[in-house]
């Protein structure tokens, strides 16, 4: 099968990466394990990127939230849609941008939801396609496991005020040491006497550091 795996055109610089572009490249290699052709396309222009794949791929899943009403207009066959909002829960917190392209998700053929809280939220928002779960995984043959521990916890990612990672740090915080890696975006955040900011690191040392 042709697959066309459809981003919306973010490239993050070095050392920082993306969860959902890491999914999508995860994706890409497990696809192509079992004998897909799969073809990753991440651009901004959305009418090129409908040009290209128009009846030229079997499957397409596209991850662009703000895709999603040309995708319905313009693109000629059935797709599949996966929204990874981290606020797509939290109505009083979307921004004008995600709350109009949410209003056209409706109208997409199929859904991918990425949990069972997910696919509950839409089907009672009004979806009635097509929708499944495929929840988001890690290629373990990558992390460079240890044998044994050090004490310690790890919290890894964005750190954010919707993400909370401030509150985890005062309530653990000479309890139990933790470090917190990625980047600091909470000018709330603050290190403690056991909970650590590590700063940023990159996919290839999270999978080399992350059990150390």
């Amino acid at each position: 099968m042709k697959i066309a795996l459809v981003a919306w055109g973010y490239v993050p610089e070095p050392p920082l990466s993306h969860s959902v572009l890491t999914v999508i490249n995860e994706s890409k290699s497990f696809l192509e394990k079992i004998g897909h052709q799969v073809d990753i396309l991440n651009d901004k222009d959305v009418n090129k990127v409908i040009e290209h794949i128009n009846n030229n791929y079997d499957f397409v899943h596209l991850h662009a939230y703000s895709f999603v009403s040309d995708f319905n207009r313009k693109f000629k066959q059935k797709y599949c849609f996966t929204c990874h909002d981290g606020y797509l829960f939290k109505t009083n917190k979307w921004n004008e941008e995600f709350r109009e392209a949410f209003q056209h998700y409706f109208a997409a053929p199929g859904i991918i939801a990425l949990s069972h809280l997910t696919k509950d939220f839409l089907l009672n928002s009004g979806y009635s396609g097509y929708i499944s779960v495929q929840v988001n995984g890690i290629d373990t043959q990558k992390v460079n496991f240890q044998a044994k521990g050090n004490n310690k916890a790890i919290c890894l990612g964005w750190i954010q005020p919707r993400k909370q990672q401030k509150l985890l740090a005062k309530i653990i915080d000479g309890k139990i040491g933790i470090d917190f890696v990625g980047p600091l975006d909470d000018p709330d955040f603050v290190e403690g006497t056991t909970t650590k900011y590590l700063g940023v690191w990159s996919l290839e040392q999270v999978y080399f550091r992350l059990t150390d």
